[in-house]
């Protein structure tokens, strides 16, 4: 189920939504966060923002692979409703003998 959710968002919502989150925190809870942020060693720092940076472009990958799968499968649709229109067209263009020749092999007798 998050799976699904997830695909539906599109990567610069995490993203703002993080700033913004971010941004309260800081604004209610800084007398408390900035003296531990100040006391974070420089690594840990380096790496939360890492963590982030590779969610974020894995949430950003995740969103590019659905429309592309969404744009191959409305091609798929296109190409096959073509091809059934001109299957439509040379059955309707045959005549009765051609058609039983043509599907004798699919029958049993």
């Amino acid at each position: 189920m998050w799976d699904y959710i997830a695909s539906q968002v599109p990567w610069w919502v995490y993203l703002a939504v993080g700033l913004l989150g971010t941004g309260a925190l800081f604004y209610f809870f800084s007398p408390v966060l900035i003296p531990l942020w100040n006391l974070t060693p420089r690594w840990v720092k380096v790496l939360l923002g890492s963590i982030g940076a590779a969610l974020l472009a894995w949430q950003a990958g995740r969103n590019k692979g659905v429309k592309d799968a969404k744009a191959q499968q409305a091609e798929n649709d296109r190409q096959a409703t073509e091809h059934r229109s001109e299957i439509d067209t040379s059955v309707r263009n045959a005549t009765d003998a051609d058609l039983d020749k043509r599907h004798d092999r699919w029958l049993r007798d």
